[in-house]
């Protein structure tokens, strides 16, 4: 009887003893998640990728950040629409990862610098990723004699300066939906298209024989981030998380998206695209209003044809890497 009133108080105190270690551990938990500091990060497309999610790979690099510093990082996709709404009514986020188009005017200096992302003398956007442009053809290209060319669109890409950076000229441009060009090249009905990355990895494992044409000296298909934080405080860890995903070691993880590094000669596993990987040396500034693209845009449509006052307005908006 003695001795099955000494396990049941035995038992309980066990109980009672894990319980307070649950708790306890729970409090600390709880306590050093409080200590964190939280950052909110916007992730908006706004030109085509090569393949994968750029807002899961933030995520998993995040992830990887936070274990290094007393950080959460808080990820959010948007449009380019409803970032550019929220925006307008004063909401922002710490840091913003974005391309062409955005209507950002606030910002925090960046520590780290690249031509394209200064203003005034000051680094407010760094890159991240890129990708590029490309004649897609079938047969022999002659560029001299190219009379027709079915650009791929995207609403805030400017293909055509791409182009015009070649010195190629074409008398006749018609624009189409992407993945219906893809699938027009494909069927024999286009054999001339101007593309990226994006369209590249379409035609994977399609059994298409086809040639490439890399239009090395321009691309505006860069991923910025832009530290919009209203807590000073914070910047220290901003700009740690961008020198970590800039870093050779996060910049190696970009042949999972099948997009380029700014800054580092990283091996893709498609093999076209290994074999045409030459950075660029112009680009636009990426600062640019939805309106000024418009205008940019409708230049170089006059430029591409030959119209030389477009030609020289649009040297204005040329940005040397």
């Amino acid at each position: 009887m003695k001795i099955k009133k000494f396990i049941g108080i035995f038992l309980c105190l066990l109980i009672v003893g894990l319980n307070f270690a649950l708790i306890k551990n729970i409090n600390k938990s709880s306590k050093s998640e409080e200590d964190k500091v939280l950052i909110t990060l916007w992730q908006i497309d706004t030109f085509p990728g090569g393949k994968g999610s750029r807002t899961e790979f933030l995520k998993r690099v995040s992830t990887s950040f936070e274990k290094k510093e007393k950080v959460f990082i808080s990820i959010y996709s948007y449009s380019l629409d409803s970032a550019n709404n929220l925006l307008s009514k004063g909401v922002y986020p710490d840091i913003i990862s974005y391309g062409n188009g955005l209507n950002l005017t606030d910002f925090s200096k960046i520590d780290a610098t690249f031509s394209s992302g200064e203003f005034n003398g000051e680094s407010l956007a760094i890159p991240w990723a890129r990708s590029k442009y490309f004649l897609l053809y079938k047969g022999d290209l002659e560029l001299e004699k190219l009379e027709s060319l079915t650009v791929l669109d995207y609403e805030n890409t400017l293909p055509l300066m791409a182009l015009l950076k070649e010195n190629i000229s074409v008398k006749n441009i018609e624009f189409t939906e992407p993945s219906k060009g893809v699938r027009d090249f494909i069927n024999g009905k286009e054999s001339v298209i101007l593309g990226t990355n994006r369209d590249i990895i379409r035609l994977e494992n399609k059994l298409l024989e086809y040639n490439l044409y890399p239009l090395d000296a321009f691309s505006d298909l860069y991923q910025y981030f832009s530290i919009t934080t209203k807590d000073e405080s914070k910047l220290s860890y901003l700009n740690g998380f961008i020198n970590y995903i800039t870093g050779i070691k996060v910049q190696e993880g970009l042949k999972n998206l099948s997009l380029y590094s700014p800054y580092y000669d990283i091996s893709l596993d498609e093999e076209r695209l290994n074999l045409n990987d030459k950075k660029p040396t112009f680009t636009i500034n990426p600062f640019y209003s939805k309106e000024k693209l418009t205008k940019i845009k409708d230049l170089s449509l006059l430029g591409v044809k030959g119209d030389k006052d477009a030609l020289f307005k649009l040297e204005n908006y040329y940005c040397k890497i």
